[in-house]
């Protein structure tokens, strides 16, 4: 397969580790939704939705294939334009849901395949976005017993800053 950003239409490579981690587990979610649909021949989500639409579809599948093509997708594609911040245990969390999706992937209950594919999507951006809350640059201040903290977060511009006090009692 062609690199995965583009099976969704982003013509944008891959940043980092996250970004590599990220693009992992949505090669897994292609192989999935794309077998859930019998369609493993589809070179891109657009030919998925549509090579679908053609095919005999059980009530809940229709339905799946209607949420992918209306909220599905464009959320992947919003995701994978938007900036996926250095985080490691963002890719933990990537890793983890790629590791249960790969268990799904015997195909012995289809509807908990594609309540893993629903979830996925559904937790990406509050995942992205809580790794990216905490991203900051911080510059530390050692004033004698007291452990001074400056930062700014990144990406709200707000400040941050923390006063410890250490002994060397303790």
């Amino acid at each position: 397969m062609r690199d995965i950003r583009e099976w969704f239409g982003v013509h944008q490579a891959a940043q980092g580790r996250t970004g590599q981690s990220l693009d992992s587990l949505l090669a897994l979610y292609v192989k999935a939704i794309t077998r859930y649909f019998s369609c493993e021949e589809a070179k891109s989500s657009s030919e998925l939705i549509l090579a679908a639409r053609t095919r005999e579809l059980a009530g809940g599948q229709r339905m799946f294939l209607d949420w992918f093509e209306e909220v599905g997708q464009p959320s992947i594609m919003r995701i994978l334009q938007g900036k996926i911040p250095e985080n490691e245990e963002l890719i933990a969390q990537f890793d983890y849901e790629k590791f249960i999706l790969e268990e799904e992937m015997g195909f012995e209950y289809p509807e908990d395949v594609r309540a893993s594919l629903i979830n996925i999507v559904i937790d990406l951006p509050a995942r992205i976005e809580s790794a990216a809350s905490v991203e900051v640059i911080m510059d530390i201040y050692q004033v004698g017993q007291y452990t001074m903290s400056y930062g700014m977060d990144i990406h709200s511009n707000l400040p941050i800053r923390q006063v410890s006090l250490f002994s060397d009692k303790w």
